[in-house]
């Protein structure tokens, strides 16, 4: 993408993409760890407050239903009205005929309720029309007769009456007095201990005032509390809109907590929910989520100008390093397009004595001198090449000389009527012909298979019955790729070391195989075999070059080839792939396997 402009600008731009990669990372890390902190953080602080509130509605509606039950278990209130409801079946109230009872009664509410009055009323009524009360509010008889005597007050009745537990009225207006204060009541069933038979009740009550200063966050002011009834309806509030959609958003809450839309306030928020076990009301935090993420908001802001500024002052310094480091490459460019034949030295400045212009400049005098070491090197090469080019056209008359040599002698032999010395020429020709021919690399195993065959009865010819040879081979490998000249080489080791200083008769036995995926040669004889000296020397050579070191060229030439230019040149096709191992032979000599993969590619190297 950079390769057209100068180092200078191509190093900027990578270490100023990295740098830029780097810091979007780190403020994307940044923002998220902050974003989802912050907002468990957010959550859990209103799912803590939400249960405070929750509790302290539950402390003071706890604190009324202590009192109600206080007053109904204890034997005054038990005796008026468990004698009342027994055996006396006169309707209307008990306590304006028996002055003293209400005296008695009035002295309990007045004991429990205490000097400093902590609740506003507590009233003792019956479906006799029985009424007594105790409290700070004062009532009024005609809204107790009236409401004593309502159809809606008998249903209540019939309605609670089978109720052991407290009950919690909602937010209403106080029906004991033409008061329009709103009131919230806990209401105690008086059951007879024996029969567990309820004959009257005991209802405690606050002003809802007290109810709403509990729901007054004065320290999140932003955050509005709702308070919902059993049924969802919103207590307080005559909004059925806003009753509805809190009651919905409630069924959907998975959990305590809710995130919705809400059309009435035209915002998104988040509502914490807690359920009271007590009262079965249901406390609902909510607030605006732009308020309530607002911090976050401003610390994304102050993220995205500090990566900004970092980036800004790491850009700014990446500018000045690169211009620093290429400075001493712009010098080398400029002695460099100095540098001609007659001019092979450059020199660069060093202004600021920096050890990496003198290393520069060390570098590149070495390289220059060997540059001109190799220009020597090729000239000497080329006038090499000529001598070998006029060596390799003397050559080519020598093969030809010999071939006229030989039909000259297979012709006297076969005047002479000696087919023997036909016979051998005819080998001895087909071989010359083989080696001299330089038209393929490789040639097939049937073609050395061939050559070997050719050179062995040559051999033969020569010891008579002191020789004797085998030759096995597998027909379905005869066709695989091999280097050329490999196995005769290993036959005549045979004669040359191998038979030196053993008495005939002397025995050759070749095979060739395939072997799975590999094919091998193996050529075994009974001659005296190599010496420990000679196959660890052997054993050596191959090591190195299996580890890769340098093979000397003048043990590759084609007029000696041994052991060791075989397995090089085979090394040189077929890599690690190869196969090669000298082991004695039973009863006496050596055995030589040689082989390879039967792929056609090479594989010098793997």
């Amino acid at each position: 993408m950079f390769k057209h402009f100068h180092l200078q600008t191509q190093l900027f731009a990578l270490y100023s993409c990295i740098i830029l990669g780097i810091v979007v990372l780190a403020f994307s890390l940044l923002n998220d760890y902050f974003s989802k902190t912050f907002e468990q953080r957010a959550v859990e602080n209103m799912e803590q407050l939400t249960l405070k509130t929750s509790d302290q509605v539950d402390s003071l509606l706890k604190g009324m239903d202590g009192l109600a039950l206080q007053i109904a278990t204890n034997p005054v209130t038990q005796d008026v009205f468990v004698k009342r409801a027994k055996s006396d079946p006169v309707t209307g109230n008990y306590f304006l005929n028996h002055l003293i009872k209400e005296r008695e009664v009035k002295d309990l509410l007045a004991s429990i309720n205490g000097p400093q009055m902590s609740v506003m009323r507590m009233s003792l009524f019956n479906d006799k029309e029985d009424y007594v009360e105790f409290g700070s509010k004062m009532d009024n008889p005609s809204s107790i007769v009236q409401r004593l005597a309502s159809g809606e007050f008998q249903q209540w009745y019939a309605d609670s009456i089978e109720k052991s537990g407290p009950i919690v009225i909602p937010p209403h207006s106080d029906y004991w007095s033409e008061s329009e204060e709103r009131v919230i009541s806990v209401v105690r069933g008086i059951r007879d201990i024996v029969y567990f038979e309820t004959n009257g009740f005991v209802e405690v009550q606050q002003p809802y005032s007290k109810l709403q200063a509990l729901l007054q966050l004065d320290k999140t002011p932003d955050v509005q509390v709702y308070l919902l009834s059993r049924e969802g309806t919103l207590l307080g509030d005559p909004d059925e809109r806003l009753s509805r959609i809190y009651q919905q958003e409630m069924n959907l809450a998975s959990g305590n907590l809710r995130h919705f839309y809400n059309p009435v306030h035209d915002r998104y928020e988040l509502a914490s929910f807690h359920r009271s076990a007590f009262s079965g009301w249901t406390l609902a935090l909510v607030q605006d989520e732009r308020t309530l993420f607002a911090p976050l908001r401003t610390l994304r802001q102050t993220l995205l100008i500090s990566s900004i500024a970092v980036l800004s002052v790491t850009m700014a310094l990446i500018f000045f390093i690169t211009r620093r480091l290429t400075k001493p490459l712009k010098q080398l460019t400029r002695s460099l397009r100095k540098v001609n034949m007659s001019n092979l030295s450059i020199d660069i400045r060093n202004d600021h004595n920096q050890n990496d212009i003198h290393l520069l400049n060390k570098a590149f005098g070495q390289m220059f001198d060997r540059l001109k070491n190799s220009m020597d090197l090729v000239i000497q090469s080329q006038a090499q090449e000529f001598k070998a080019q006029q060596k390799a056209l003397q050559s080519q008359m020598n093969p030809h000389f010999l071939y006229n040599t030989l039909s000259v002698i297979s012709a006297v032999g076969d005047e002479a009527g000696v087919y023997k010395v036909m016979e051998m020429c005819h080998k001895l020709s087909n071989m010359l012909r083989y080696t001299t021919s330089f038209d393929d690399r490789d040639v097939t195993i049937r073609q050395e298979w061939k050559h070997a065959q050719d050179y062995l009865e040559l051999m033969k010819e020569r010891y008579e019955h002191q020789f004797v040879y085998e030759m096995a081979a597998d027909e379905s490998g005869l066709d695989i790729p091999i280097p050329k000249l490999i196995l005769q080489p290993l036959i005549e080791n045979c004669f040359q070391h191998g038979f030196k200083q053993t008495q005939p008769p002397w025995r050759i036995e070749v095979t060739a195989g395939v072997n799975g995926n590999r094919w091998y040669i193996t050529v075994g004889d009974n001659g005296t075999g190599f010496d420990s000296i000679q196959l660890d020397s052997i054993m050596a050579k191959w090591r190195r070059l299996e580890d890769g070191n340098a093979v000397e060229i003048n043990q590759l030439k084609l007029g000696g080839l041994g052991l060791y230019n075989t397995v090089v040149r085979l090394y040189m096709q077929f890599g690690h792939r190869m196969i090669f191992q000298v082991e004695p032979n039973s009863p006496s000599g050596t055995k030589i396997t040689i082989g390879g993969d039967m792929t056609n590619d090479t594989g010098y190297g793997r």
